[in-house]
């Protein structure tokens, strides 16, 4: 016996907010994949393999300057460093717009696989899971709402996880005993 399944999904929003240098925020721009193969050559041994996939492509989320705190450290420290300022000149009377314009990325891909082998015998059953999964992800903005570069945020993660897990399910002494042993 063999099954293949097989799905994709792609969504698109253009972003309802837009910065002072034209670009929008708050788009969503996604696809997605997976597939499943189960493979049973006999009545004690399957295999399935599971593989999945999401890429992200967007730009950061909507933001809103409400107020500058003109008395705190950051902006008196942005004024005796630099000839410019930052104060409330930079909040917006619209919801929608901003003006932010230093970094504005939300992108990256999420991936992984699994097999799973199952073999069962007359005492039970034994099962072993291997597993890759990765992530590399780029989150990039501006969250002072000026076109100044007093914050920029940029956080870049990258994950790689392997993992193999082996299991036996049994019964012993005449089906009195039920037991589960295994290996992560």
């Amino acid at each position: 016996v063999a099954a293949l399944e097989l799905s994709a999904a792609r969504q698109s929003q253009r972003g309802y907010s837009t910065r002072v240098d034209g670009e929008s925020q708050a788009n969503q721009h996604r696809t997605v994949g997976d597939a499943q193969l189960l493979l049973k050559p006999s009545s004690d041994f399957e295999a399935v393999l599971r593989l999945d996939a999401t890429r992200i492509d967007e730009y950061t989320s909507a933001f809103k300057l409400v107020q500058v705190r003109t008395a705190s450290a950051i902006p008196g420290l942005y004024a005796a460093l630099t000839p410019y300022r930052y104060d409330n000149r930079w909040v917006s009377s619209d919801d929608f717009s901003y003006f932010g314009s230093g970094p504005n990325k939300d992108a990256g891909s999420v991936g992984g696989g699994s097999l799973t082998l199952s073999w069962n015998h007359t005492w039970g059953s034994i099962k072993s899971i291997s597993a890759y999964r990765r992530v590399d992800i780029e989150s990039e903005f501006d969250p002072d709402g000026s076109p100044l570069a007093v914050l920029d945020i940029v956080n870049h993660i990258q994950q790689h996880q392997l993992s193999e897990g082996v299991q036996a399910v049994g019964e012993s002494m005449s089906g009195r005993l039920n037991w589960t042993t295994g290996l992560y």
